[in-house]
């Protein structure tokens, strides 16, 4: 049987790897396919419209509820403003009111007082008596000095008006020059009781001085501030409608 003799080969080569000759262009590198430009659908479009459009309401809605309130913060500061000119002004009006109607009031009573009190002086010096009879029940003998004007007058009265208090002392009414009319005193050995319109309107002019001081000091205080506002706690409302 005969051999078939074949050369061996080499599959890997031991060669150096080729040189580029200076100057030769190196090969270029393979380019990548470009990727094809996205296309937008007509409901791409139309959504990026919309959001535009729902960006552009909201922020105008947003201008438009900040220049509102600030509108309507404005509108309230004027209001307050004008009512505290208003309660200033109508507190200016009350006090000028109140002061010249204490002032007519004054006059007046200085106008009137003098005839009222002739005209009733007898009434009042009755009073008077009637007033002190059943304070001095067991006094033997009172005095009544009066203006000589009321003197006669008064002693045709002073028995009745005894007899109706019970008194059973003598009452001896005496016209004294030195008093007033209008005036009266009631004595007995114990003590008296006097009718004086002097001190009397000496007491008015008081009261009318210290009212219209405390009316002035309280209009020149502050007015006083508005409570704090209060929180209801929780639970306050519970089962509440």
């Amino acid at each position: 049987m005969s051999a078939v003799v074949r050369p061996y080969r080499f599959e890997r080569s031991f060669d150096p790897p080729a040189r580029t000759p200076a100057g030769a262009a190196a090969s270029p590198a393979p380019v990548e396919a470009e990727a094809a430009p996205h296309r937008y659908s007509e409901d791409d479009l139309q959504r990026a419209r919309d959001n535009a459009a729902a960006e552009a309401r909201a922020q105008a809605l947003a201008e438009y509820q900040d220049a509102n309130d600030q509108r309507l913060a404005d509108a309230l500061a004027r209001i307050a403003d004008s009512a505290d000119e208003q309660e200033r002004s109508s507190r200016d009006a009350l006090a000028t009111a109140t002061r010249d109607a204490i002032t007519v009031a004054v006059q007046l009573i200085r106008t009137l007082m003098p005839e009222t009190a002739r005209r009733s002086a007898a009434l009042e010096i009755e009073g008077l008596l009637a007033q002190v009879l059943p304070d001095v029940a067991g006094e033997p003998e009172l005095g009544l000095s009066v203006h000589p004007s009321l003197a006669d007058t008064l002693g045709a009265r002073v028995a009745a008006i005894a007899e109706a208090k019970g008194f059973t002392g003598a009452i001896v009414v005496r016209g004294d020059t030195s008093i007033a009319p209008g005036d009266a005193a009631v004595c007995w050995p114990a003590g008296d009781a006097v009718r004086s319109l002097d001190a009397l309107w000496q007491r008015l002019e008081q009261v009318l001085t210290r009212t219209i001081t405390a009316f002035d000091t309280s209009e020149q205080a502050p007015p006083p501030a508005p409570p704090a506002p209060t929180t209801a706690a929780k639970g306050d409302h519970h089962g509440r409608e």
